[in-house]
Order: structure tokens, then sequence, then C-alpha cells
């Protein structure tokens, strides 16, 4: 494939995927609408109504624009806004890494702990030490897997 190739290909997909976004954006603002003519059937819930009905209004227009626009014209805002704004740029920049470093954290040490149970569960004597443990470990079967002790802490004045 030739750059202009791989080019036009990518400039085909951002058309395709912001039509789509677009389109459920606004698929999104009429269900709210929606909504709001329900709330605005309840005397009590009428400013709620209105509340909805904003919002649906701003984020058709948000929908309409991607659906509306083509490439060159979301390139052309996404350079506007970075130009404009780049301490916004930057701040989205560390705000995604560290969502994405926290992400990373959890699904690891889940991951972690799933496979410290299948090896717990396969062959006990894997991880454990004798002196962790709770309770004679000559006495106990292979198959029954082991409790590790609780550390205990200490304090400042050695208590």
């Amino acid at each position: 494939m030739t750059n202009q190739a791989i080019s036009a290909y990518l400039t085909k997909q951002v058309e395709i995927r912001s039509t789509d976004f677009g389109r459920r954006f606004r698929t999104t603002a009429q269900t709210l609408h929606t909504i709001a003519e329900q709330l605005r059937n309840d005397a009590t819930t009428h400013a709620t109504a209105d509340f909805a009905d904003r919002g649906a209004d701003i984020i058709d227009r948000i929908g309409s624009y991607f659906e509306n626009s083509d490439v060159d014209v979301l390139m052309a805002g996404a350079e506007d806004f970075s130009r404009d704004r780049p301490w916004a740029v930057a701040t989205i920049g560390i705000a995604t890494g560290l969502l994405a470093s926290r992400l990373l954290k959890s699904t690891a040490a889940r991951r972690h702990a799933i496979a410290e149970s299948d090896t717990m569960t396969t062959n006990p004597d894997v991880g454990y030490d004798a002196a962790d443990t709770d309770v004679d470990t000559a006495t106990l079967p292979r198959s029954t897997p082991r409790r590790r002790k609780r550390a205990k802490r200490v304090t400042a004045d050695g208590a």
C-alpha cells in the first residue's frame, strides 16, 4: 500500500466513525427530549424537563456537528483547540495517563490474585514457606491449601 492509499483509508474511517458518533449523539438527544416530554406531564418535574430539554439541544448540536462535518473541518477544529488551549491539552493527556495507569494497576492486581489462587489450587507448596503457616504443615495432606499468617504490625513504641 502506498502512503496515499493509507491516508485515504484512514480518512474514510475517520469520516465513518465521526458520522456514526454524531448519529449516536443525536439519538441520545432524541431520547432525552422524549424523557423531557414525559417529565412535563407532572407539575413537580417541570423544571427538570426544561433542564433535560436544554441538555438535549446541546447534545443534538454536538451530534449534528460530528455527523455533518468532514475530516478536514474536524482536524482544523482540533488543531485550533490545541493551539488556543495548550494547557487543556496537556491536562487531558496527563489525566488520560493517570487513568490508564490506575486501570492497569487494578487489572494487574486482579490478574495476580487469580494467578495466585490458581497456583494454590494446583500446587499448595508454591509461594508458601513452612514458617509462614498457622499449622504444622507436616500433618496436612498435600491437597489442602495452606493459609498464610497475618503479619503483626510493629508500632513506634515496639508493641
